[in-house]
């Protein structure tokens, strides 16, 4: 975005500002403090910050400008008039926060506006703060146990990335030449365009039976909104024997890690099993319990001439293990698939999983905001965007509402599509100098919405504001 000349610098602000009680107060300048929340890494949300002109006379409106890490400031339709106000009217400027990590700290920055008048001078200093939250792009799994499989058979497992950036990533890293492990590009292309994906193959070949583990980074960069990187560690490990137990049956992967996967989005691996042995095998179990509520699940995938039960001699058969994550938490859980030859030997495997959660259905911001000192009988109004980051529509939404001073306008329908926004308006109307009986007022409310997952997150919203011309409040909010 346009970076705004700035016409005074924050250090003289102590020399430029008026005594207390000086100058009368130009404009509304709101809000002054604003919370984007948790953003995903490279996504980029905007506020308006309003400046209206409560004076008889025109005036002129400098900045500092906005030169944080993660922020960009544009003069919006206050460049457009110039930068001077006519008397009773209102423009905008736009604060965007774009994160370049998503470690969860806190990047903070100040912003400040000048107004000024043949009647004195105004300085309004608003806080700005956010955080950096999930990927770039999904990279499912992270962690692979081969477990055992015969000495000289080779097996693999592709690591799936899916790009959930707005912008084209590329790649670098991943390669793994340590003994028994390899490694190859599979079908990833030198840029993987949004919304796309692509799997890279890791491959465990063990020639004696000695227990084997490595790990590799694989680089994911991008150029846009600006240049920003990250690495996903990927750790391997296998065995190999010269004789697996009866019924002769190999099984990879036996643990695995799904990585960082979006609340209501989900992830999925391939548990293959060959059948190493001279006759038919059947299989059963593998499945979950639903003590997490369906975050786990598996489904038989009839490939190599295997039906749902039955594995010929020879043939390679596969489970498709998903995760899809109801909260952002960290999850763990465990299944067995039995393996029966018919003739009274069987064989229990066990099979360990894990995954994270990270994020919502959808992108609520900001969800804390002061909206400042207002003066009496004006008001002041800011959107809170919803955006849907899901997989499916948004519905049922509910709740919001606040009570007055404050008021609420709905502008999400009764379904928001993938990728789509709305935005709740919330507005501050400051009570005249007789019916003003506090100097802050303070409103929560709390959002919630789902989609067809059936999860069902609740955002809170917490709005404050004061009414300007108050020296001296109660010291309560309310």
């Amino acid at each position: 975005m346009k970076r705004i000349a700035c016409g005074f610098a924050l250090a003289a602000l102590s020399v430029i500002a008026p005594p207390l009680f000086a100058d009368p107060v130009l404009g509304n300048v709101s809000p002054l403090s604003v919370d984007f929340g948790a953003v995903k890494m490279g996504a980029t949300v905007t506020v308006p910050l309003t400046i209206q002109n409560l004076s008889g006379m025109s005036i002129g409106i400098a900045s500092d400008g906005l030169n944080a890490t993660g922020f960009a400031l544009d003069g919006a339709t206050c460049a457009q008039i110039g930068y001077l106000l006519p008397a009773g009217a209102a423009c905008n400027f736009l604060v965007s926060f774009t994160p370049t990590d998503n470690t969860g700290a806190s990047f903070p920055a100040r912003l400040a506006l000048l107004l000024s008048s043949a009647a004195g001078t105004q300085v309004a200093i608003t806080s700005l703060s956010g955080s950096g939250s999930e990927h770039l792009v999904q990279v499912s799994p992270v962690g692979i146990d081969f477990g055992q499989s015969f000495i000289g058979q080779q097996v693999s497992v592709p690591v799936t990335i899916t790009n959930t950036h707005s912008a084209p990533v590329s790649f670098n890293g991943g390669g793994v030449n340590s003994g028994p492990f390899g490694a190859d590009s599979g079908d990833c292309p030198a840029s993987l365009d949004a919304g796309h994906s692509c799997s890279f193959n890791y491959r465990f070949t063990a020639s004696d039976s000695t227990p084997a583990q490595t790990s590799t980074l694989i680089g994911v960069v991008t150029g846009s909104p600006s240049p920003m990187q990250e690495y996903f560690g990927i750790s391997l490990k296998g065995q190999g024997s010269a004789t697996l137990p009866v019924p002769n049956v190999a099984v990879w992967p036996l643990t695995f890690d799904f990585g960082s996967v979006v609340v209501g989005q989900e992830a999925s691996v391939l548990v293959n099993y060959k059948n190493n042995g001279t006759s038919s095998l059947t299989q059963s179990g593998g499945g979950f319990n639903d003590d997490q509520g369906g975050t786990f699940d598996g489904f038989s995938t009839d490939i190599g001439g295997c039906t749902t039960s039955t594995i010929p001699s020879g043939a390679q058969c596969a489970i498709d293990y998903r995760f899809l994550p109801h909260a952002a938490q960290p999850y763990a859980a465990s299944t067995g698939i039995v393996f029966s030859d018919g003739i009274g030997d069987s064989l229990f495997t066990p099979i360990a999983v894990s995954g994270t959660g990270v994020g919502t259905l959808a992108r609520v911001s900001p969800q804390t905001i002061d909206l400042g000192a207002i003066a009496f009988e004006t008001s002041v109004s800011i959107p809170v965007t919803v955006t849907n980051t899901s997989t499916s529509a948004l519905v049922n939404f509910a709740g919001g509402s606040v009570n007055s001073p404050f008021s609420a306008s709905n502008g999400c329908g009764p379904s928001l599509a993938v990728g789509a926004s709305c935005a709740l308006t919330y507005s501050f109307y400051a009570p005249s100098a007789q019916s003003s009986i506090k100097a802050r007022y303070v409103a929560t409310t709390l959002l919630t919405f789902t989609n067809d997952t059936g999860i069902q997150p609740v955002v809170p919203i917490t709005i404050a504001a004061s009414v300007g011309d108050r020296v001296f409040g109660d010291g309560f909010d309310g």
